[in-house]
């Protein structure tokens, strides 16, 4: 399994706050149990052994704001100005700790559809 940020900015500067989730996405078909219960993941549907994908819904709400992977409390999300998202695969966690399942190396992540809801 692999542990993938998705992480919104409402500012443009550069170093500025990051609101982030952390997931574990599937590795061949599998679906891991997610290492923050601030969203919602969920198989899709399965014909035979061809996986369908996973569906993840991360409120705006339960991000946890973070500068360079440690969390600033205090910090108010602007849900009206989101100026960008990213998803990154990161051998850091939160407030120092590690990623106990970050391996280099290459791998592929395939995002088939992104919604606000």
């Amino acid at each position: 399994r692999k542990e993938i940020q998705f992480v919104v900015r409402d500012s443009t500067e550069f170093n500025g706050v990051c609101w982030t989730t952390s997931f574990d996405a599937a590795v061949n078909g599998g679906v891991g149990s997610g290492l923050t219960k601030n969203f919602d993941i969920s198989r899709k549907d399965n014909v035979g052994d061809d996986f369908k994908g996973i569906t993840v819904r991360i409120p705006f709400d339960k991000q946890v704001p973070t500068i360079f992977a440690k969390t600033v409390p205090g910090k108010v999300f602007d849900v009206k100005n989101v100026v960008g998202f990213q998803l990154a695969y990161s051998k850091f966690e939160y407030d120092g700790k590690l990623n106990k399942n970050f391996e280099l190396g290459e791998f592929s992540l395939q995002l088939l559809e992104m919604k606000a809801y």
